[in-house]
């Protein structure tokens, strides 16, 4: 939530985005692709799972340099998601200041201070939910951090830099 987008593992491993998707790979995470793509088209982004251990998060894998197909190794992770829904052990993976699935609305608050943005859903088929956003520049949602919460518990982090 400074000028760059991190997140921490509880491995200390730390990933400024945009990365390259091989900063993660070289750290001993797999690419579980929830698709057929093998390639990431100039300008496009595929969605995929990365899984290491008990840990796994969802990226969006980027390929906004080139002309040509590159392999999803080859590609720029542009935004990460850390869910508490995929059942691993997502409260060991935060971002700066400790901030983690499971951490309390104030918590959020009390290190980051007022978001930029903050929304409220109301619930109908779901439970409701409330979403903050935290923009590093006011003028520019490319660059974002956006923190999912259910009963005031952080329960989805999402961040992106493209």
């Amino acid at each position: 939530l400074s000028g760059k987008s991190d997140a921490h593992t509880k491995l200390d491993m730390v990933y400024a985005l945009p990365c390259n998707a091989s900063d993660f790979s070289d750290n001993g995470w797999l690419i579980h692709n929830y698709g057929e793509e093998t390639v990431v088209a100039p300008g496009e982004d595929v969605y995929v799972g990365l899984e290491k251990g008990d840990m796994s998060v969802a990226v969006t894998l980027s390929n906004p340099y080139t002309t040509e197909d590159i392999a999803l190794e080859d590609s720029l992770v542009t935004s990460i998601s850390i869910s508490g829904y995929n059942g691993t052990d997502a409260a060991s993976t935060y971002i700066a200041n400790g901030i983690h699935i499971g951490s309390s609305y104030d918590d959020l608050i009390a290190c980051y201070g007022e978001p930029t943005e903050v929304n409220e859903v109301e619930g109908y088929e779901e439970e409701a939910y409330t979403y903050v956003t935290y923009l590093v520049d006011p003028d520019d949602y490319y660059a974002s951090t956006t923190i999912y919460f259910t009963d005031d518990f952080i329960d989805n982090i999402i961040i992106s830099n493209h």
